[in-house]
């Protein structure tokens, strides 16, 4: 398939169906507009290069063009979709339980709850009937977002901060913050594209390690190293 280069995007109604005498929806085609680089001597060449833009009007129009395709081509099947999602729903276990792991005095674990997306992080102390402690509450985190991923989830050996990282993008691009356990706060500092996050003795050199990662980074802008 080779499309012509000023090949315009055609949006199919939604409302349409296919009989025999009205042919079936045709999915929109990307224009090409080759884009050239070259890394280690190797000359790539990227036709699509322009649908990395996610705001261009342009991108977002053709991404809607691909979702009234879907739309139409899978109408008839609308029901059919609800039936198969209510039936995979019902084996699934909405209220549920990790199993806990030991950590410095702590027992660590998740558990998801009825209607809810994303699982809550939690400790308590490991002593007979001490009360939970919810860490992070990602239902809370994502409101706002259409995509939430957690990356790093590590808590100061001292047991005071908790360094977690989030995605809200899809690209794997995750944003550090730093919780006070204590107090239940989260510092108001981000940082942005973080790697990684490691642990460290007390909450002063988890602190200073912080600063480090702001300041020092290895091998591109994008990678955000932890450095004792």
């Amino acid at each position: 398939m080779n499309p012509d280069t000023n090949a315009t995007i055609a949006v199919p109604s939604s409302s349409s169906t296919t009989t025999e005498n009205t042919a079936p929806p045709q999915p929109p085609v990307a224009r090409r507009q080759p884009v050239e680089s070259v890394l280690h001597g190797d000359l790539r060449v990227d036709d699509y290069a322009w649908l990395r833009h996610k705001e261009d009007p342009e991108v977002l129009a053709y991404l809607n063009a691909e979702n009234a395709y879907t739309d139409t081509f899978l109408h008839q099947t609308t029901a059919l979709q609800e039936k198969l999602y209510q039936e995979m729903l019902g084996r699934i276990q909405q209220t549920d339980l990790s199993v806990p792991y030991r950590l410095r005095g702590y027992l660590y674990f998740t558990r998801t709850e009825v209607g809810k997306q994303y699982p809550l992080h939690c400790r308590r102390a490991d002593v007979e009937n001490s009360p939970e402690q919810v860490l992070l509450d990602l239902n809370a985190l994502a409101q706002g977002h259409s995509y939430l991923g957690l990356g790093s989830f590590t808590v100061s050996d001292d047991n005071q901060l908790l360094a977690f990282s989030l995605d809200t993008n899809v690209y794997r691009q995750y944003t550090l913050q730093i919780k006070d356990l204590a107090s239940n706060e989260t510092s108001p500092m981000r940082i942005e594209r973080v790697a990684c996050a490691a642990s460290a003795s007390t909450a002063q050199q988890f602190e200073r390690m912080i600063g480090l990662s702001v300041t020092q980074q290895w091998l591109k802008p994008r990678f955000s190293a932890w450095v004792m």
